[in-house]
């Protein structure tokens, strides 16, 4: 039921970026799309290697849990990496 409401979603996110007269709003239209594909994928992938039953009310909340776990994670492993580029001494010393 999710994949047709995803599905049609795109499908008229897609008609309204070819009415769209501006540049700027194809723009937008492009950054919808894209954060629904990706919040879609995402989801789908840490439900599914979870395996989490999302029919039950329980099962929807341990979802949520998981989710914003894995998206704490995403942005945890993001500032340790730019906290050790920032630390790298790019000068070269040649």
């Amino acid at each position: 039921m999710v994949s047709v409401i995803v599905i049609g979603v795109l499908i008229i996110l897609v008609f309204l970026f070819f009415k769209a007269k501006s540049f700027q709003h194809r723009i937008y239209t492009i950054l919808i799309v894209a954060f629904i594909l990706f919040f879609y994928v995402s989801g789908s992938r840490v439900i599914a290697e979870n395996n989490v039953d999302v029919t039950s009310f329980n099962g929807m909340v341990t979802a949520g849990k998981l989710y914003v776990g894995w998206l704490g994670n995403i942005f945890e492993n993001t500032k340790d990496i730019v906290g050790n580029a920032i630390k790298m001494d790019w000068k070269g010393d040649s």
